[in-house]
């Protein structure tokens, strides 16, 4: 039998924290733009993409155990060093 993954989250609140992501991410282009700086713009760029790398390693992390599946755990530990190098890219950035 195979495993089944089932989710313990209601519809309703995946639908809200998809809305809050949307909002939260258009508040911070519509800041980037209002200040109109170039650094602001993409420190804010990497920083979701660190925190989107890293949420990507945690979930490859998470879900082998329960599908005992080694591809999620390399992608997920290869997302771990994207995220890290995201971040040395960031904080050396020219200007930053």
């Amino acid at each position: 039998m195979k495993n089944q993954i089932i989710s313990i989250m209601p519809e309703r609140t995946k639908y809200l924290i998809h809305i809050l992501a949307f909002i939260v991410s258009l508040a911070f282009l519509i800041l980037a733009r209002i200040l109109y700086s170039f650094l602001l713009f993409h420190f804010l760029v990497e920083t979701f993409a660190v925190v989107v790398a890293f949420s990507i390693f945690l979930f490859g992390w998470n879900t082998y155990e329960n599908l005992n599946n080694g591809f999620f755990k390399v992608v997920g530990i290869s997302f771990l060093f994207i995220g890290a190098l995201t971040i040395l890219h960031t904080a050396t950035y020219y200007g930053m």
